[in-house]
């Protein structure tokens, strides 16, 4: 039963997730495009990402194909997986506010484009990354299967070394000066110390 209990709160952040992506691209599509660095690897890096984080989980709550690799956790380490889930979502929603109309999915800059460094970005470059380590980290606590549990932590790895780099040196290409003195004060994913 507390398996169940877990699973739908799983459920309820995965798709709160996707209302917050849908509404956002809606904001975002009103944007002329000036430079996209779109590639064949980043979007099958995304399509993996997705998997791991909705299609794999969901396959395994809705359906018992996947049930053979389950295993047990005490309920603590579901709870706490569930505050480690809620607070991505917390992130991503915050992160996704204060970028406004600057969100897209795509590696993209839009006219009129500026550095967001309002919010969580004056600590944070990359937010959103951090918000999907953490739900990777909460997914893995909350979904006791071996395949399940870990798949958005494993399919994430890629993407996050593949895509972080590119956009931080087209973000560089774009604001030159600006975006570098950005770098200097702010972390990657944690905020700097100091």
């Amino acid at each position: 039963m507390a398996g169940n209990i877990f699973h739908i709160i799983f459920t309820i952040g995965a798709l709160a997730y996707l209302v917050m992506l849908g509404v956002s691209r809606s904001r975002s599509r009103q944007n002329v495009i000036t430079d996209r660095r779109e590639s064949v690897m980043h979007s099958l890096l995304s399509i993996l990402s997705f998997l791991g984080t909705h299609v794999i989980p969901f396959v395994y709550i809705f359906a018992s194909w996947l049930s053979f690799a389950d295993y047990r956790l005490p309920a603590l380490c579901s709870w706490i997986g569930a505050v480690i889930f809620a607070a991505s979502l917390g992130v991503i929603g915050k992160a996704h506010i204060d970028l406004d109309c600057n969100w897209s999915m795509r590696m993209e800059i839009a006219k009129g484009q500026a550095v967001v460094t309002r919010g969580i970005y004056c600590r944070v470059r990359h937010p959103i990354y951090a918000a999907m380590w953490l739900w990777g980290i909460g997914q893995t606590l909350l979904l006791h299967n071996r395949i399940a549990g870990p798949a958005a932590l494993l399919l994430f790895v890629p993407i996050y070394f593949y895509r972080v780099p590119r956009e931080e040196q087209m973000m560089r290409e774009h604001f030159g000066e600006e975006y570098q003195a950005y770098i200097k004060r702010t972390g990657r994913l944690l905020p700097k110390i100091g």
